[in-house]
């Protein structure tokens, strides 16, 4: 029978005349649902959309949903999708996102691949190569990927995100601190940097290097999948990045560079990670007093000098935009409260790699409960964080 309280995300038609679809089910008599739901399903109707051929259920331990789907020639069903189940299957080999990709035989029966990768780069959309087993995929955040499941993952950079979090894309800055993600890319035992007697990173870690367009970038950790590394002074346009590990080096990843990509470091929950005025953690149960200052850290504001003598925002230039309140009618909405806020300091973070920018404002006097803001210079400003204000 089709999924009960379900809702459809993809659609696709074989050679057949047989249609398939890929979803989300919230329905109650889907077996080890998954609380909180939703639960990914995929399902195959028959040419005359009379009967169904077969339905399936994929996820476990946490909400899944199936977001795309395409049919090879041999009638096996692909899909992408994200699940946050900790139980979902995994044989991808170098990554544990949140973004899955799977392959059903024909008759929706035996599970042939499932692989879980960062999170925001390929469950948008897919496509299957005329060449048997190549799959293109997009993700959330504009990236498009071409993908061999069934063959050992070669060393390749998958996507670069800033190391305050938010997506993995190919958007980076001069002097922003970031991670790049990918198999084989480094050690299979991680290493961290050692700062040197000058407080300088070092350009090779365990005998990897990172390079943009040829300049050598400081790194702070290397392993197998991930390395965080600082970007290279660039002017502008795109440049390639590229990893050397021992002997082998990875395709060139071709990022966009602009002017700056901020993002405040932030908690899961999404609030800011904040130190209130008296240097306690800022948290709901301990929130910042208006008028009072409030630190917080960010990276992305980009850089006017070559790497080792970055300049991070003056406090002249740095902004902090905020919505402090909504303004209301009776029971509607008209809409937000809006403030600048009062930026006493904003530049270098004692102890942290430069490109790291520490920011200290002023919580305006009107904020009540909590503030939502947004580091930067205008007109390029982080995505907005919660902090927590009485």
């Amino acid at each position: 029978m089709a999924p009960e309280s379900s809702i459809a995300k993809a659609i696709t038609i074989d050679s057949s005349g047989s249609v398939y679809f890929a979803g989300a089910t919230y329905s109650p008599n889907v077996p080890g649902l998954a609380f909180p739901p939703p639960e990914a399903f995929l399902l195959k109707l028959n040419p005359t959309a009379t009967a169904f051929d077969w339905t399936t259920y994929l996820g476990g331990a946490g909400p899944s949903q199936a977001t795309s789907l395409a049919v090879d020639p041999s009638g096996n069903v692909w899909a992408t999708g994200t699940t946050t189940s900790s139980t979902f299957p995994n044989s991808n080999g170098w990554s544990d996102g949140n973004d899955f990709l799977v392959k059903l035989n024909s008759t929706g029966s035996t599970l042939l691949y499932s692989g879980r990768y960062p999170d925001g780069t390929i469950s948008q959309g897919i496509g299957l190569e005329s060449t048997p087993g190549l799959v293109h995929t997009a993700g959330a955040n504009g990236l498009v990927s071409l993908l061999a499941p069934a063959e050992t993952p070669t060393m390749r950079i998958f996507g670069i995100q800033s190391l305050a979090g938010g997506v993995i894309d190919g958007l980076v800055s001069s002097g922003e601190v970031a991670s790049l993600y990918g198999p084989n890319i480094g050690p299979s035992t991680p290493v961290r940097a050692t700062p040197d007697s000058s407080g300088n990173l070092p350009t090779s870690l365990a005998g990897v290097t990172v390079s943009d367009s040829g300049a050598a970038a400081p790194l702070l950790y290397v392993s197998a999948s991930r390395i965080d590394f600082v970007i290279p002074y660039v002017s502008a346009g795109q440049a390639p990045i590229r990893v050397q590990n021992g002997s082998v080096s990875s395709p060139d990843f071709n990022a966009a560079f602009v002017s700056a990509t901020p993002v405040v470091f932030s908690n899961p929950d999404g609030t800011a990670a904040a130190i209130n005025q008296d240097g306690s953690v800022n948290s709901r149960s301990n929130p910042a007093p208006r008028d009072s200052i409030v630190s917080i850290w960010a990276t992305g504001l980009g850089a006017s000098s070559p790497i080792g003598a970055i300049q991070t925002a003056a406090s002249d230039d740095c902004q902090i935009y905020c919505v402090v309140g909504l303004y209301q009618q009776g029971n509607v909405t008209l809409g937000p409260i809006v403030s600048y806020a009062n930026v006493v300091y904003a530049g270098a973070a004692p102890g942290l790699p430069s490109g790291i920018t520490q920011i200290n404002f002023e919580i305006p006097e009107n904020a009540v409960g909590s503030i939502e803001f947004s580091a930067g210079l205008d007109p390029q400003f982080s995505p907005p964080v919660i902090l927590w204000v009485r």
